[in-house]
């Protein structure tokens, strides 16, 4: 039976080891640093200015 792969899911598995290419030789703790700066950028690009309330988070003074 053969099975059939979205074009999403290729872009998806092509983003995945282009990125695991660019960190694979960083030590741990940049690698970390490096995710998020990355995250931060996508987190701002398409979520600017939407607001999401977070259930069960309670502040810390």
């Amino acid at each position: 039976m053969e099975t059939k792969t979205s074009k999403s899911q290729e872009e998806i598995w092509e983003a995945k080891e282009l990125l695991y290419e660019e960190i694979k030789d960083f030590p741990n703790e940049k690698k970390m640093d490096f995710l998020h700066d990355k995250a931060q950028i996508i987190i701002e690009k398409y979520f600017k200015g939407k607001t999401y309330p977070i259930q069960g988070v309670v502040e810390s003074e």
